[in-house]
């Protein structure tokens, strides 16, 4: 089934916010958005709106919208959402066979990491893959736009000097699966979510 034209632009402006190419301080206006994508200013609006809804943007009525900023207390929210998740997720793995499955999450390790698409990256697509591997479709609808708030507040925050990024712990979640310690396995999640243990 081919995408609408307003879901395209609705990528487009979700991604073009998660990878900072639409900044915190650029106001985003209906009638701007429907003339740059030759949309209406209804869809333009209900483009603008879901990002609202998401959490993407804030509207401020008459005048216009603005990038949502995550803070760092949002983030380990997000993260502590992600870690309860992710650990259905792993658990539910753990159950089948995953032979087919781990493989193709190391086939995603080996790649190289230079996408541009925060929906592309190695890191994303290894915790979106573990989603799909458990069998429970409901699971890659929910986390999908948590990785994004968190792609977001990894971009922002490398470019202003507050974060680092840090080493996975991918290949050894994949080795705990593999060898049926599903305790390992959501401890290297967590480390991965760079949570402490009190916090999930």
């Amino acid at each position: 089934m081919s995408q609408s034209v307003s879901d395209k632009v609705y990528e487009i402006l979700r991604d073009s916010i998660i990878t900072g190419k639409i900044s915190n301080r650029e106001v985003l206006l209906e009638q701007s958005i429907a003339d740059e994508y030759g949309i209406s200013k209804i869809t333009a609006r209900g483009i603008l709106q879901k990002l609202c809804h998401e959490k993407y943007l804030i509207c401020y009525p008459r005048k216009g919208y603005l990038v949502n900023e995550i803070t760092p207390e949002q983030c380990r929210k997000i993260q502590q959402l992600r870690y309860q998740i992710e650990a259905l997720a792993l658990r539910l793995i753990a159950r089948q066979n995953p032979g087919k499955g781990l493989a193709t999450l190391k086939e995603i390790l080996e790649q190289q990491d230079d996408s541009k698409d925060p929906y592309q990256t190695i890191n994303t697509r290894f915790h979106l893959a573990l989603a799909k591997l458990s069998g429970n479709e409901y699971i890659y609808d929910v986390l999908y736009p948590y990785l994004g708030y968190v792609a977001r507040y990894a971009i922002t925050s490398i470019e202003r000097g507050r974060f680092s990024p840090e080493n996975n712990f991918h290949r050894e979640i994949v080795f705990s699966l593999e060898n049926n310690d599903i305790n390992a396995a959501l401890n290297f999640l967590r480390l991965d979510l760079q949570l402490d243990e009190d916090e999930i």
